[in-house]
């Protein structure tokens, strides 16, 4: 995801967080996935969120990391729906976009559960 894309959607989580909110978006961290069965570690760039009220089993200050290239696999996936890929690329997306996005960038585990004031 291009800087400009990822810079709108952190200022609309960080707009309408209500329990969890983007810490940073700018580091690297060390990732380990399987690969045709084979463990690989990469470094590659997260967008880290940083709890900011206890939830379910995540407790205040935990931070939790989305690979970018999640992120990407995630985005190009539901590029599919052109209604998606037109608000994508628009930089019009809606917080439900940003919802799925990280629903399905951490495999269906993390809800942002952002609070729509419009």
């Amino acid at each position: 995801m291009d800087n400009t894309r990822l810079s709108r959607l952190v200022e609309l989580i960080h707009e309408h967080y209500t329990w969890i909110d983007v810490f940073d978006y700018d580091k690297k961290e060390l990732f380990t996935t399987l690969a045709w069965g084979e463990p690989e570690t990469e470094i590659s760039h997260v967008l880290r969120f940083i709890t900011k009220i206890p939830r379910n089993k995540y407790r205040k200050g935990k931070i939790i990391s989305i690979p970018g290239p999640d992120l990407d696999r995630t985005i190009r996936s539901m590029c599919i729906n052109e209604n998606f890929k037109n608000r994508f690329e628009s930089l019009n997306f809606t917080i439900e976009d940003i919802e799925e996005i990280v629903y399905k960038a951490t495999s269906n585990v993390l809800k942002l559960e952002l609070e729509n004031y419009y």
